[in-house]
């Protein structure tokens, strides 16, 4: 619970409490100090959902890696290999189809999975009459997008707490330049997607090389 950026005259609002009271309660639930604790010692239920009301309201997901920033480092590597940087975007799909299916315990119970998506999968405006000219009135979804890497947590303590998804990096590339045409499945209503859940080899001798 981030606390510390909440406005005070909110928190006060909402929970009838000062700033300082919730930060110092919070931090008296997690003795142990630990980076990633995994037990809570609350005494006060009562606040505790109090500020999970509040604070739910508030979540804002990021993904971990910035692609910017990503970008840059793997251009200084490839400046210092003598790597052309047009590879840039090919190392960042072999990449993420190596990660594609991969798992790590976060903590004992509670597992983290990798999987490839597509990402604001791109559209063919149409009439009724199948046209792409005229007036729009209907889309056609194509199977490519962005590719995005994207990590879900799933929890098998029985403790109660929900498991979670969301985007590990977007990669902002079109699957199209480097997917197999192979790859494209029709699901119900004729609807193309990439079909991503098999398993996927990466060849640089193929002009797609994602197959």
């Amino acid at each position: 619970m981030n606390i510390r950026n909440a406005k005070e005259s909110k928190i006060r609002r909402s929970i009838g409490i000062t700033k300082k009271q919730p930060n110092d309660a919070v931090k008296s639930w997690f003795p142990d100090r630990s980076i990633y604790p995994t037990q809570i010692h609350c005494s006060e239920p009562s606040l505790l959902y109090k500020l999970a009301t509040f604070f739910s309201r508030k979540i804002v997901i990021e993904a971990p890696f910035n692609l910017s920033q990503a970008k840059r480092e793997i251009a200084s590597m490839f400046k210092i290999e003598g790597i052309n940087l047009t590879e840039i975007d090919r190392f960042l799909v072999g990449t993420a189809v190596l990660l594609n299916g991969r798992s790590v315990e976060i903590v004992p119970g509670v597992q983290a999975d990798l999987s490839l998506d597509v990402q604001n999968p791109r559209t063919i405006p149409q009439d009724h009459s199948g046209n792409t000219g005229g007036d729009y009135e209907i889309v056609h979804l194509l199977p490519d997008g962005n590719l995005s890497v994207l990590a879900s947590v799933s929890n098998q303590r029985g403790d109660g707490l929900v498991g979670v998804a969301s985007e590990f990096i977007d990669t902002k590339t079109d699957t199209e330049r480097f997917f197999a045409r192979s790859l494209v499945i029709r699901q119900d209503a004729r609807i193309p997607r990439l079909d991503l859940k098999r398993e996927l080899s990466f060849d640089t001798s193929r002009s797609r090389p994602v197959s």
